[in-house]
């Protein structure tokens, strides 16, 4: 079973944030409008922000590791990455725009 975008059993330490933000749709909804909605205006491009956002999140902020698991350069990472970063107004260097897109 696959919730809160992993697998297996988990706890209150690892999901973190997560537990909140499902369990407050309203939060959600406002965290979805302020971050994902001006990626997901982009269209397919957008969907392309997206994946690799959550792909570069998932690597632990590692391009080359995005990049191999996307089968895509780690310069369009990079690129893919500044793209979402200047859309979303999400700097990704602090621990609150973290916690907020992961």
């Amino acid at each position: 079973m696959i919730e809160f975008g992993r697998a297996g059993p988990q706890t209150l330490e690892n999901l973190s944030l997560r537990v909140a933000v499902a369990s407050e749709h309203g939060v959600g909804d406002h965290l979805v409008d302020r971050i994902l909605a001006p990626l997901l205006a982009q269209g397919e491009f957008g969907q392309e922000l997206v994946s690799s956002l959550d792909a570069f999140l998932a690597a632990g902020m590692n391009t080359a590791a995005a990049a191999k698991v996307l089968v895509i350069h780690p310069n369009t990472v990079r690129y893919r990455i500044n793209q979402a970063k200047h859309l979303s107004g999400r700097k990704l260097e602090s621990a609150q725009d973290i916690s907020e897109v992961g």
